[in-house]
């Protein structure tokens, strides 16, 4: 399945340390979603690892404020 994602929110997308791994078919490097609210912001499994800038660790919870991740989420389910 080929990924397609705005312009306008790759844009937004200002502190990926990946290189857009997730963009180039590498769904291996995507966080595995644990849930979404209703803002469509989704909360993620942690993989051992907080190396990413879009980590948001909260009450608990992790979300991703990556706003590819979140869109590639919404968009695909993935």
């Amino acid at each position: 399945m080929e990924i397609t994602i705005s312009e306008y929110i790759k844009m937004a997308t200002t502190r990926c340390k990946k290189n857009f791994c997730c963009l180039n078919g590498g769904k291996d490097c995507l966080c595995e979603v644990d849930g979404s609210n209703k803002s469509h912001t989704v909360s993620i499994k942690t993989r051992g690892t907080t190396s990413c800038n879009y980590l948001l660790q909260l009450g608990g919870a992790t979300y991703c404020l990556c706003p590819i991740r979140n869109e590639i989420y919404n968009k695909y389910q993935l």
